[in-house]
């Protein structure tokens, strides 16, 4: 799926792993600094029973970076 939001493009949905039948967020972020477009891969480690459940999250998720300014996400 696709919204907008605050002038940034975000793309979320959820991927199934069909061996635990749960799905995980998916998001990507878009947005243009300077005349360039910037895009972000967020990763989720988080599984839902649901695909409702997963979008659900990367988008609320991707709304909350937006709004705390885009911080950098520490990979573990």
């Amino acid at each position: 799926m696709e919204k907008h939001y605050h002038a940034h493009l975000i793309r979320f949905g959820g991927s199934l792993n069909p061996e635990s039948n749960q799905w995980t967020p998916t998001l990507m972020v878009f947005w243009n600094e300077g005349g360039e477009t910037i895009s972000k891969q967020i990763l989720f480690k988080s599984t839902f029973t649901t695909e409702a459940n997963a979008q659900v999250r990367a988008y609320d998720f991707a709304i909350t970076w937006i709004d705390a300014g885009k911080p950098e996400i520490a990979s573990s």
